[in-house]
């Protein structure tokens, strides 16, 4: 990974082992299709401009 040595600058070794071994455990379940993620936003019904500014896509990231 690229960016090892700055990650485990961060915290310590043993938060680092930790984030990795359940970060690989999280790829290997997505890979056999064991679990799944959704995101839900919710917000009070209304004037949802005022209300929530978050768009609704993420679109805004990679532009």
């Amino acid at each position: 990974m690229p960016h090892n040595e700055a990650i485990s600058a961060l915290v310590s070794e043993n938060t680092y082992r930790v984030w990795r071994i359940d970060l690989a455990g999280c790829a290997h379940a997505f890979a056999q299709n064991w679990v799944s993620l959704y995101q839900v936003l919710t917000c009070k019904a209304g004037n949802q401009e005022a209300l929530n500014p978050t768009p609704w896509s993420r679109a805004y990231m990679y532009a």
